[in-house]
């Protein structure tokens, strides 16, 4: 997903500075990722949630600012 700048996201806010990137990764592992983010330095900005599809979802951001979603999503069934 593509935007216009902004002059600085805000806590808790998906959009990032120029220059950064955001990635969701899909893992059976939510938490356990999660921990290991934050003892490699990872800013919480969203601690392990459920939501209401089923997934298990988190998000962090690294010490140069990209954002890391990550949860057991899987996308859609195509079949």
């Amino acid at each position: 997903m593509m935007s216009s700048a902004r002059d600085a996201p805000e806590k808790n806010d998906f959009s990032l500075l120029p220059g950064t990137f955001g990635c969701y990764l899909v893992t059976d592992e939510t938490d356990e990722l999660f921990r290991r983010a934050q003892e490699a330095g990872a800013e919480a900005i969203r601690e392990p949630y459920d939501t209401d599809f089923g997934s298990r979802q988190a998000v962090v951001r690294d010490f140069e600012g990209n954002q890391w979603s990550f949860g057991s999503y899987h996308g859609a069934d195509a079949s």
